[in-house]
């Protein structure tokens, strides 16, 4: 097919096992962007949200993505009964890249420590969810199998100042690569 006129043109660049990989995209005016076939998403409200730790230190509310979002204080360190969650996608075996979604509210964290199970282990990634509020923020691009052992996982332990900061859990993206 012929496209004349002016043609936007989109290039990503996202971590691909510790090298750069890029993805060029373009379309016609007028047409919208395709969406991502095989992405996938478990929101906090979703069965593959599962949480844990001191159930009276968990807090939910309007807001964040799909409208809700579940939040807690840190923790300085490792203590008893910390809070913890997981999300665990239905993915089929392949490359995906991760993205959490960090809410306007409830998300004043400099230290989030998210945990990416995948086929090469376990990785963690750090996120100033304070700086990045109302976005998709990526942790990266690996490989999964497709079972339950693919997860991301964060904890309120921020190393931060005993109850000083809130951490938001929301919602985790993987959108094959």
């Amino acid at each position: 097919m012929h496209v004349s006129g002016d043609v936007p043109i989109r290039m990503e660049y996202y971590e691909n096992g510790g090298a750069a990989s890029a993805r060029l995209t373009w379309t016609r005016l007028g047409d919208a962007p395709p969406p991502v076939s095989g992405e996938v998403i478990v929101d906090d409200d979703d069965p593959g949200f599962v949480q844990g730790g001191s159930s009276t230190a968990w807090h939910r509310e309007e807001g964040g993505y799909g409208g809700r979002l579940t939040w807690t204080r840190n923790n300085d360190r490792v203590r008893p009964n910390y809070n913890w969650a997981r999300w665990h996608p239905n993915l089929k075996p392949g490359r995906y890249e991760v993205y959490v979604y960090i809410p306007v509210q409830r998300a004043s964290t400099s230290n989030a420590r998210y945990w990416v199970a995948h086929y090469g282990g376990f990785t963690l990634r750090r996120v100033e969810q304070s700086a990045n509020r109302g976005r998709w923020v990526s942790l990266g691009t690996y490989r999964f199998r497709g079972t339950k052992g693919d997860y991301v996982s964060l904890a309120d332990v921020t190393y931060e100042r005993y109850l000083w900061r809130q951490i938001a859990f929301d919602a985790v993206k993987w959108v094959p690569r």
